[in-house]
């Protein structure tokens, strides 16, 4: 069984999955912490623009969330292709380097090239749309609060003519919805990838 398992898969294994369970700890409790979140944090905000505006700002941020969960699954599926991706290349230049000399009395080194550079290559193509998504999720992570706050913002001077807010007021409602954005978009999105 042991002897099956390729170097590619076990450098795989070691950098990849091992560093996860790391990760892992801080955000243990995030998806039950943050439905008690959302809910203070919607009553808070309500304290300060109302309900409506609350409900607007925080449903931005709710989908927000969902994108980004939904990103976390395909860059889990693309990291899974990348692993397998890896592995396959790290084989062939082990099974290279282990025949090197049927290689060089051969003559056959323009085709193993060829065979390596088509493994970097659907490796890297892997590489680079995973890269994609994970930078769509972070610029998506980035803006939530952002948008959250024109969100409630917007609804809350519709319903509320003429009612001004204190620069406090204002502060904290950004406060709240930055609080909750890190818990609840990188806590939950965490562990859809």
């Amino acid at each position: 069984e042991v002897s099956r398992v390729s170097t590619g898969f076990i450098v795989s294994l070691v950098t990849n999955d091992c560093q996860r369970f790391d990760n892992l700890l801080p955000f243990l409790h995030a998806p039950w912490v943050s439905g008690i979140l959302i809910v203070v944090a919607y009553f808070l905000i309500s304290n300060i623009v109302g309900y409506a505006a609350s409900a607007a700002g925080l449903s931005v941020l709710l989908v927000s969330v969902a994108i980004q969960a939904r990103l976390g699954f395909v860059f889990k599926k693309l990291r899974a292709k990348t692993a397998k991706a890896t592995d396959g290349r790290v084989r062939l230049i082990s099974e290279l380097l282990n025949g090197i000399l049927s290689v060089k009395a051969f003559a056959w080194e323009e085709p193993c090239l060829e065979a390596v550079a088509a493994a970097r290559s659907k490796e890297a193509s892997t590489v680079l749309r995973a890269q994609w998504c994970r930078s769509l999720t972070a610029a998506l992570y980035f803006s939530t609060t952002a948008m959250s706050v024109f969100a409630t913002y917007a609804v809350y001077f519709r319903t509320q003519r003429g009612h001004k807010l204190s620069v406090g007021d204002v502060t904290s409602l950004v406060a709240l919805l930055n609080a909750l954005r890190q818990i609840v978009s990188f806590g939950c999105a965490y562990f859809a990838m």
